[in-house]
């Protein structure tokens, strides 16, 4: 099909950013329009996995409501053990993303829960305990480490009300004027 041929180009990273700018408002236009179809879901979201991989598709794929989709699809298809191998997956992908804007947009609509949600469903499935297993470390992690920045970025502002000017005694010996007549006889000596 060309959702796999598709698939197959993605691979290479120039493909893979053209194939999410040009082309990720269409997969999520045809996949509402065929939300019943599977199959058609499958393969889909075989390729948004893949484009999920590489971060800067990620914009593409949230600005068209692809996140958004990913939990439709599991609310709707729950029981359907391969779309929701591949719906874990795209999750994963987009929580592991450097940019910590896009990990919070699964944590805030719930994604641990929503694997939770599949892991509960499937228990017996090695595949989805894997795949889900591994998404969830991935997004407990980010949780940590959100909450330490949190931590921190708020002991650095009170620090930072603390801790006095350390030039503060000095500083009124330094102008404008001074900086400029010292730029000019360094590059006077310079040259």
């Amino acid at each position: 099909t060309a959702t796999e041929i598709l698939t197959r180009l993605s691979v290479d990273d120039e493909l893979s950013a053209e194939i999410s700018t040009k082309g990720m408002h269409v997969l999520a236009n045809v996949s509402r329009a065929n939300f019943d179809n599977v199959d058609m879901l499958v393969a889909t979201f075989q390729l948004v996995v893949q484009l999920a991989f590489i971060a800067e598709n990620l914009l593409a794929i949230v600005q068209h409501q692809g996140v958004e989709l990913i939990f439709d699809a599991i609310e709707k298809h729950s029981k359907e053990e391969e779309l929701m191998v591949r719906c874990i997956e795209v999750l994963d992908n987009i929580s592991m993303a450097e940019d910590s804007e896009y990990s919070a947009i699964v944590a805030e609509a719930h994604g641990k829960d929503y694997i939770q949600e599949i892991m509960s469903i499937f228990p017996d499935n090695d595949k989805i305990q894997q795949v889900a297993g591994r998404a969830l470390v991935t997004m407990t992690a980010n949780e940590s480490l959100a909450a330490r920045m949190d931590i921190d970025e708020e002991a650095l502002m009170a620090s930072a009300e603390k801790t006095e000017d350390p030039l503060k005694d000095y500083r009124s010996m330094f102008t404008s004027d001074m900086f400029a007549t010292m730029s000019d006889t360094c590059c006077r000596t310079i040259f």
